[in-house]
């Protein structure tokens, strides 16, 4: 999808921001099983399946975190990457919106059902 590798199923794992994960937590990161931390993302989701609200993520991995990669993260490298990544994630979303369809039913209009907090 417009040239951008892509990864279905990856775990996102939320930190407190907005300082960079250490080394010590990228590597307890990937030891629970995380592929991808950063700082927003949540409580998005959470809010949205409990409104029964249709929900979908993009992640884009901005820097890769200390331990992986020599040197510090710092936002400048941060803010370069999401330049230029702008124009394509621009056009993801387009396409996204493009193919939704508003009335079809799906798991997450359900989400809620059989749960304490079924409307």
């Amino acid at each position: 999808m417009a040239g951008i590798d892509v990864k279905d199923g990856a775990t996102y794992c939320c930190m407190e921001g907005p300082r960079y994960e250490t080394r010590a937590e990228v590597k307890m990161l990937r030891m629970l099983g995380g592929d991808i931390a950063g700082h927003t993302s949540f409580p998005e989701q959470v809010l949205a399946r409990e409104a029964e609200i249709c929900y979908a993520s993009i992640g884009i991995v901005s820097s890769m975190a200390a331990g992986i990669e020599e040197g510090h993260v710092n936002a400048g490298v941060v803010e370069d990457t999401m330049e230029k990544m702008f124009d394509d994630v621009q056009q993801i979303l387009m396409n996204a919106i493009e193919l939704t369809d508003v009335d079809e039913d799906c798991w997450c209009k359900h989400s809620l059902e059989g749960t304490v907090h079924q409307k």
